[in-house]
């Protein structure tokens, strides 16, 4: 069915749901239940004789006992509201084969999918991370536990019901999205009574984030009412779950009413907690913490959010707390807590899929270096693009093994279709950027780093605007008809087709790793201001690709896309930095790692090798030859060969040294007539 066909239908039908007298979420509610139980077939004809009937009505006439137990994670209690038999047609009527992201999509407006972060995983994906984490047998003769804490419609952990020697643990924050997965897990008649009752003490509504709050349980063990009733709750929760008969319905009923109750001492008992709701996964009989328990594995796709401010002030405080705290960095997207979280709460493996920037930008630093310096990590797989339908951002599937302690972890490239093995030891930058370099080369940056300084301790890198800002009193004065004109709009790229030339970047060589143009009028006109007027590489700071540009004249000024680069030390001479800059060797260290920019960072923590005062004067002479080419693609050819003649040199490469580095670091040229 066409996504608009079936939006036009569903809204139809809740149209109608609406004016039973209940609110909008209600009637969402009621619909995806009636859906799910019409999914099962469950819904019997001979409730057609009546003109209304009642979801309690239509639950009880297949199973009045799991009634009883539905009447306790209803979130939206609907259960009486007398439904016109003319609605239930209109379900039964619905595409049987409706998947349950095409409905649920359809039931829940976009706008509340993006402002949850609610993006649904494939099923290839998921079978993809299930049959990594499971790739080995379970010990048959004992119960392992997996959680997913973004549980969403029970994507991952539903394909894991056929595991018997699993206990699955999932927690979802959106009060729909949890009716519909724990609806169809207890109305799913394939699944044995024993099987349901389990999972209705496992499957729980709430915030993982939150949640985890040691202050909260604190509280409660300090009021003695409280203490006994949690002993007592975790007790009967033990025996439960690791009794291999059936429980009894009067036992399942007995754990809600005790949480309950924990619930009514004080309201934030009430609220999800992970050490009150799954105690048997922390704690001994004692209420003592008990660290080896914990869940065996770890499975999800967390909530794509942008930590923005009012995400800040809901979780400032648990945030602020271990272990978050400890990992947090910059601004980062909000699956990075669930990340954290995950490596916290899995005892032996777990894989989280997330946004590429986790792995390659800096707000994932902290958490990289965890990964990295524990040898906790055992691969990384870079996706295709588009797993999710409206989202931009690249995503990877990260993948942890806290018993494995490898020298070595794998990246999967999947758009070209590449695997490679990375040493941990190979990874030797201060922000945790992860090389796209295989271990049997590990040595030859091991060898770079042991004959070089880093680049940041000899050389200043600024952002354009950082410096143009400067200049806005000056354009005030100059233009004063339009005084409130904003930096950015001053200050451009390119904009070679304006009369006024100000701010507009101008290379005299301009090198992107691709290639290589020379092209004065079209790159624009110079500026004239003090701070930019010193001799200074350029660099543009935006992208994969290694970009950057001399300027001698002293007279080039950027805006922010831009970096401006120049020598602390007098002494260093900037032709011979820009020669070792435009080797292939610094574009094919700039370029491999995982990430979506070459930032500032990556820059400062590039290698510059000692020249001796021989190789120091070839390099000026090349790259003076190059300034005063006719810059055709066979001089460009000629000059960088010679340039990575003299670096192989400094660096005492061998020949498979030097020969992986011209294989892995290609340009192509372009004429400047084709721009």
């Amino acid at each position: 069915m066409a996504p608009n066909s079936l939006n036009n239908q569903l809204q139809g039908i809740l149209n109608k749901i609406n004016k039973l007298g209940i609110s909008k979420n209600e009637s969402k509610s009621l619909l995806l239940k009636l859906f799910i139980l019409k999914k099962y077939g469950l819904i019997s004809e001979k409730s057609k004789e009546n003109e209304f009937v009642s979801l309690e009505q239509l639950i009880r006439e297949w199973d009045s006992s799991i009634f009883n137990f539905y009447q306790k994670i209803e979130r939206f209690f609907i259960s009486e509201v007398l439904i016109p038999w003319e609605i239930i047609e209109l379900i039964l009527n619905l595409d049987t084969i409706l998947s349950n992201h095409d409905f649920f999509s359809s039931l829940q407006a976009d706008t509340k999918q993006k402002e949850i972060g609610q993006y649904f995983t494939s099923e290839k994906t998921i079978n993809e991370v299930n049959n990594k984490i499971f790739s080995t047998k379970l010990t048959s003769n004992k119960i392992h536990s997996v959680i997913d804490f973004s549980a969403g419609l029970g994507d991952f952990i539903i394909p894991l019901l056929r595991k018997t020697e699993l206990t699955i643990y999932g927690l979802e924050l959106d009060k729909l999205s949890f009716e519909y997965c724990i609806c169809s897990l207890i109305f799913n008649p394939k699944l044995s009574k024993q099987r349901k009752y389990s999972l209705l003490l496992t499957i729980k509504n709430g915030d993982a984030i939150s949640g985890f709050d040691e202050i909260v349980f604190s509280d409660l063990c300090k009021n003695n009412e409280a203490r006994k009733l949690m002993q007592d709750y975790l007790t009967l929760r033990l025996n439960l779950i690791n009794k291999t008969n059936i429980p009894l319905e009067e036992d399942i009923i007995r754990v809600f009413s005790i949480r309950k109750q924990i619930g009514d001492i004080d309201k934030r008992f009430k609220e999800f907690n992970w050490f009150i709701d799954y105690p048997e996964r922390f704690l001994d009989y004692d209420l003592n913490f008990i660290e080896e328990n914990y869940f065996d594995f770890t499975v999800g796709n967390p909530p794509w959010i942008i930590y923005g401010p009012s995400i800040k002030k809901k979780y400032r405080s648990v945030l602020s707390s271990p272990p978050f705290s400890k990992y947090l960095y910059g601004k980062y997207n909000f699956v990075l807590p669930f990340l954290i979280l995950a490596l916290q709460l899995t005892k032996k493996k777990g894989a989280l899929v997330l946004p590429q920037g986790i792995v390659a930008e800096s707000y994932g630093k902290k958490v990289r270096e965890k990964l990295i310096e524990e040898r906790l990590l055992t691969k990384i797989e870079l996706c295709e693009s588009k797993l999710f339908e409206k989202v931009v951002n690249d995503y990877c599937i990260i993948y942890w093994d806290k018993e494995s302690k490898n020298d070595t972890f794998q990246i999967q490239d999947n758009k070209i279709q590449k695997t490679i093995h990375v040493a941990f030891a190979s990874i030797m930058n201060s922000h945790y950027k992860i090389p796209l370099l295989p271990k049997y080369h590990s040595s030859f940056i091991e060898k770079i780093a042991s004959r070089s300084i880093l680049l940041k301790e000899i050389i200043f890198v600024r952002r354009g605007l950082t410096l143009a800002k400067k200049y806005q009193q000056f354009y005030s004065e100059a233009d004063p008809e339009n005084n409130k004109i904003e930096h950015k709009k001053l200050i451009k790229h390119n904009a070679f087709k304006s009369q006024k030339k100000e701010g507009v970047m101008n290379f005299q060589v301009f090198y992107d790793g691709d290639k290589f143009v020379y092209d004065r009028e079209l790159l624009g006109a110079p500026g004239d201001f003090s701070l930019f007027e010193r001799e200074k590489i350029i660099r543009r700071n935006r992208g994969r690709k290694w970009y950057i540009g001399l300027d001698l004249s002293k007279e080039i000024y950027v805006n922010d896309i831009f970096d401006i680069i120049y020598s602390i030390d007098e002494k260093v001479s900037l032709k011979a930095l820009f020669g070792y800059l435009s080797s292939s060797l610094t574009q094919y260290l700039a370029e491999y790692f995982i990430q979506r920019d070459i930032t500032s960072n990556v820059v400062r923590e590039l290698p510059y090798p000692d020249f001796s005062s021989n190789n120091l004067l070839v390099m000026e002479q090349l790259v003076d030859q190059w300034l005063n080419s006719a810059k055709g693609e066979e001089e460009f050819q000629r000059l960088r060969s010679e340039i990575d003649k003299i670096v192989y040199k400094i660096f005492d490469f061998n020949k498979e040294e030097s020969d992986f580095v011209n294989s892995n670091s290609r340009y192509n040229w372009k004429h400047e007539q084709e721009h």
